[in-house]
């Protein structure tokens, strides 16, 4: 006699892998036969069967197991599934790049009642600094409060360091009367500023006598 197949409940969540298995007779081999799932037959198999129903749902399935014992006989078991679908997932909130020392960022999920994870997450919030740099993904799952399935949405960010910056030309003193330093930038493209500087040009006599500070400040796409 083939016994029920287990587990037996007749609620599943669409795209779910469960382990269906009826008794183990020593001689038998089992054929089964899956509607709205995969495999959808197996035919000589052994008694258990990895069964992933379909991601489509709000459809019915089915399972069908023949039982051919060594002496020819059968005995057969069904089993009927309602397919739920799973809950439509998003959140928002969060940007594809920001720079390592950005301010949080408050993130809202969809529907609300899931929760967040990822590097950088703290309950509801994305902390660029506590992520570092790099590519991460930001997961938000959530499960249905009525058919328990869970489905989740997952956005990748990318946390950028800030550029290494530096500078040459200027001189660490100078004659109030030396000629005007030029001063070169690295990365190019940036700006100085301080005391007797004009564009990239540095003038001992405009800054005037004492201690001053001059400073290179770059930004590229991300960070400054």
């Amino acid at each position: 006699v083939t016994t029920p197949i287990i587990p037996s409940a007749t609620e599943v969540c669409a795209g779910s892998t469960i382990n269906y298995s009826v008794a183990n007779h020593p001689g038998s081999t089992y054929n089964w036969t899956v509607v709205n799932g995969t495999p959808a037959n197996v035919t000589g198999g052994i008694n258990n069967l990895d069964l992933t129903w379909d991601l489509i749902g709000g459809v019915s399935g089915s399972i069908h197991v023949e039982e051919v014992t060594a002496c020819g006989s059968t005995g057969t078991k069904d089993l009927f599934v309602d397919i739920y679908s799973l809950p439509v997932v998003d959140f928002s909130g969060l940007n594809t790049d920001y720079c390592i020392e950005a301010a949080p960022v408050i993130l809202t999920g969809n529907p609300a009642g899931g929760s967040f994870s990822g590097p950088g997450i703290t309950g509801i919030t994305f902390t660029p600094s506590s992520a570092g740099a790099g590519t991460h993904n930001i997961i938000y799952t959530y499960t249905d409060p009525v058919t328990t399935c869970t489905n989740q949405k997952t956005i990748q960010t990318t946390v950028h360091s800030k550029p290494v910056v530096s500078f040459s030309g200027l001189n660490s003193q100078y004659d109030l009367s030396d000629p005007a330093s030029v001063l070169i930038g690295n990365p190019s493209g940036g700006a100085f500023s301080g005391p007797g500087i004009s564009g990239i040009t540095f003038t001992p006599s405009s800054a005037g006598v004492g201690m001053h500070t001059i400073t290179y400040t770059y930004s590229d796409a991300y960070c400054t």
